[in-house]
C-alpha cells in the first residue's frame, strides 16, 4: 500500500524538462513517489510498489546515474551528505537560503550556476496533501542546483557568491 506523504510535491513537467536538457538527460528521480514521479525509473522515500528502491538512503548512488533529487527541504543536507558519500552527480531543488548550516557544503558541491525557478502559481504541485512545500513562503527564490562530488570544473566562489547575492 502506499502512503500518504504529507512532504511530496513535484516541479511541474514543463519545467522539470527544461532543466532536463540543461543539465540532463537524467536517468533516475531520487525520492519521488508513483504520482510526483518524473522520470520513469525512481526511488522513494517510503515504501512504493512500482519504486526501484524504498528508502533511497539506504544505498550509494551509482556514480554513472545522472539524478534529479526533489526531496522535502528538510533533508537538505542529507542530500548534500549522500551526493558527496555517493561520489555522484544530481540536480536538487533548494532555496535560496545562506543562514542555513547546509549552504556551505551546497556551495562547494556545486557545479554550475544555479537556474532560477519562477514564481508561478502552477510551478510547483503538491501529491495529496494540497499543500506544496515552496509556496509555504512566497517570498523564497527556489534555485535548481547542480551539484557533484566528483572532481570537475566548477564556477569560481566569488563569482558564485556574487551571482547569488543578486539575488537576496
Amino acid at each position: 500500500s502506499r502512503l500518504t506523504d504529507r512532504s511530496d510535491w513535484m516541479l511541474h513537467p514543463q519545467l522539470f524538462s527544461s532543466i532536463d536538457r540543461l543539465w540532463g538527460p537524467h536517468t533516475i528521480d531520487r525520492m519521488a513517489t508513483f504520482v510526483t514521479r518524473q522520470l520513469p525509473r525512481y526511488e522513494s522515500r517510503h515504501q512504493d510498489i512500482d519504486s526501484l528502491r524504498a528508502d533511497t538512503f539506504s544505498a550509494a548512488w551509482s556514480p554513472t546515474e545522472n539524478s534529479w533529487v526533489n526531496p522535502p527541504f528538510s533533508l537538505i543536507h542529507r542530500v548534500l551528505r549522500h551526493v558527496q558519500s555517493s561520489h555522484c552527480d544530481a540536480t536538487r531543488l533548494a532555496p535560496l537560503w545562506p543562514g542555513q548550516p547546509w549552504w556551505p557544503l551546497l556551495l562547494s558541491l556545486t557545479i554550475d550556476f544555479p537556474v532560477v525557478i519562477p514564481h508561478h502559481p502552477l510551478a510547483f504541485r503538491p501529491a495529496a496533501s494540497g499543500h506544496s512545500e515552496p509556496t509555504k513562503n512566497l517570498s523564497w527564490t527556489i534555485l535548481a542546483w547542480r551539484i557533484s562530488s566528483k572532481p570537475q570544473p566548477r564556477p569560481g566562489p566569488a563569482k558564485l557568491e556574487a551571482y547569488l547575492r543578486r539575488m537576496l
